[in-house]
């Protein structure tokens, strides 16, 4: 029995047995309670993921960054978005759990320390947020209904059109009728919530009738990062990583993680901060004319291209870019 008030009802038999009341079910690898919410769905994914999250944090020291990050998306995400549409009306506490576990993730992936700013882990990564994917799943799901290309016991949920039957031009013209509710909980369901996120749609995203190009429309931001953010041995690619997130072993990023008591590079300068490191402290100068020498044989010295690459020039010159930064950072012996 699914309620959220206890109830006391008669024995239900089924061919002669008694069926046993029980607190969880398990159907097609959704974990359903008495209390209708998602905790134990939520938390039986977090116990499955952190296991694997923990076998990343094992390989990530020997494995490359592409290898590593092909792993996540096949083995992690996959788990942590399996029949998401269903449950993603579960609490704000499980929906951040799931998101910690992915900003974890990209931690090991890309090297950075405990503290990065999440931003600029997403930055690094060019990863959307779970919840924004969940968003997009919604909204294939809603399109296929829509369309009738989904089973028929979900098209005839499908509510009707909410102006059909008025003769005047309406913005809303095409919007569907959204289903009454009285709690929050079913606002926040599988097709009220599918209803709202495809009224706010465009009439042209909405008509487009080839699931394939609706998709492509609506696409989340998530795009490969920089072909460069791979190159290198991984032990200079994560600290390579770590200056673009101003989160290193830099004292200046030391200080704003409470790490250390001062800013202050060895030199006397006030901060050493990525930019003083690789472009102005003397301490370092021999192996900058050397990185300034290989640099200047295709594009400008600056930080911008230290970290980034240049857009302006080919793959193979940003490639030797990237090896002379790396070559730089282990002959400077700072890390």
């Amino acid at each position: 029995t699914f309620s959220n008030k206890k109830v006391i009802h008669p024995p239900v038999h089924f061919q002669n047995k008694i069926i046993d009341d029980v607190e969880l079910h398990k159907h097609l690898g959704l974990t359903f309670n008495t209390k209708l919410n998602w905790n134990d769905h939520i938390s039986n994914i977090i116990s499955s993921v952190s296991k694997l999250l923990d076998v990343l944090q094992k390989l990530s020291k020997e494995i490359d960054r592409k290898s590593l990050e092909i792993m996540y998306h096949t083995f992690v995400r996959s788990k942590m978005e399996y029949a998401c549409i269903v449950w993603d009306d579960c609490s704000e506490q499980n929906c951040q759990v799931l998101e910690n576990c992915q900003l974890r993730a990209a931690r090991i992936i890309t090297g950075a320390k405990k503290g990065t700013s999440h931003n600029k882990l997403y930055a690094e990564t060019q990863w959307p947020e779970l919840e924004e994917r969940r968003s997009y799943f919604k909204l294939c799901f809603m399109h296929k209904v829509v369309h009738k290309s989904a089973p028929d016991y979900l098209v005839d949920v499908l509510p009707n059109v909410a102006n059909v039957e008025k003769h005047y031009n309406l913005r809303n013209n095409d919007d569907l009728d959204q289903f009454p509710f009285k709690t929050e909980k079913f606002r926040k369901s599988l097709f009220p919530d599918c209803v709202r996120k495809w009224n706010r749609l465009d009439k042209d995203t909405r008509a487009v009738v080839s699931h394939n190009s609706f998709k492509n429309k609506i696409v989340t931001d998530e795009c490969p990062p920089s072909s460069l953010f791979y190159l290198g041995q991984r032990k200079f690619n994560i600290i390579h990583a770590q200056l673009r997130m101003n989160c290193s072993n830099l004292s200046a990023h030391l200080y704003s993680l409470h790490v250390v008591n001062s800013p202050a590079c060895i030199c006397s300068h006030k901060s050493e901060d990525t930019a003083h490191y690789f472009l102005d402290c003397p301490l370092y100068y021999t192996q900058r004319m050397i990185l300034r020498n290989v640099v200047t044989r295709y594009t400008q010295f600056d930080l911008k291209i230290l970290l980034y690459g240049d857009s302006g020039i080919d793959h193979d010159r940003n490639a030797v870019i990237v090896q002379a930064v790396h070559d730089y950072i282990r002959d400077s012996e700072r890390f």
